[in-house]
């Protein structure tokens, strides 16, 4: 079974792990303005025959994007990961990246044969990978980290390098075959979910519960109101 791996976004990557975990193909796309319009580049480094070969797109959506993609997807079952968006700095921002996942995955689905589809947060696949950091700042040790995990990513970055506009630590296209490479060590295995915690005593183990005084309980004053106890009415008198 294969992975496509994305890493979603106006610029943003996809990369397609082979059975063996081993890189087959890389596609970067990166959003530009052509004629006063928004375009979208698309290059594609794919294994073929022993050799790696580019290609070259413009598009004018994102669901362009997505369906160059799915026309290019073998026949065989292949299994999508995606990285969900970050709601950390801006929702705004998590929320477009959020949009243009929809727009990229929704025509891969449709023009190809899908097992499954599964979103990982990056602190997920970062840790199972040992890729130390989040933010891009250290872009070119996270890169060495993932290109010595996925076999095939160093030289398929250096020939999209020389494609124009990119250099060989491309951090979307690395991080894209990180995501891929994350949900391939899984296959045929069933990961361990995080369980649900909650307030407990530590005394009994069970739930800890504010209890309310009883009537009559020194808290309660022995009565339900505030007024006293007339004559007659159960009080006693010395």
């Amino acid at each position: 079974m294969r992975v496509l791996g994305i890493d979603p976004g106006h610029d943003g990557a996809a990369a397609l792990l082979d059975a063996a975990g081993g890189l087959s193909a890389l596609w970067s796309w990166r959003r530009v303005q052509r004629n006063g319009l928004t375009a979208y580049t698309l290059v594609c480094v794919a294994l073929v025959d022993g050799e790696w070969r580019t290609s070259t797109w413009t598009v004018p959506t994102l669901g362009r994007v997505g369906a160059k993609l799915g026309e290019w997807m073998p026949a065989e079952a292949t299994v999508i990961a995606h990285e969900l968006p970050y709601v950390g700095v801006s929702v705004s921002a998590a929320l477009s990246v959020a949009f243009s996942s929809g727009e990229v995955i929704g025509p891969i689905r449709a023009l190809a044969s899908f097992r499954e589809v599964e979103g990982v947060k990056p602190t997920e696949w970062r840790s199972a990978l040992g890729v130390a950091g989040g933010k891009r700042s250290d872009a070119k040790a996270q890169v060495e980290v993932i290109a010595w995990t996925v076999t095939g990513l160093s030289d398929a970055l250096a020939v999209l390098a020389q494609a124009g506009g990119y250099t060989a630590d491309e951090p979307h296209a690395a991080e894209a075959a990180g995501v891929a490479r994350w949900r391939w060590l899984w296959l045929g295995k069933e990961r361990p979910r995080p369980k649900r915690t909650s307030k407990r005593s530590t005394t009994t183990g069970c739930i800890a519960r504010r209890s309310r005084p009883s009537v009559g309980s020194p808290k309660s004053g022995g009565r339900r109101s505030g007024k006293p106890l007339a004559p007659g009415d159960g009080s006693t008198s010395s």
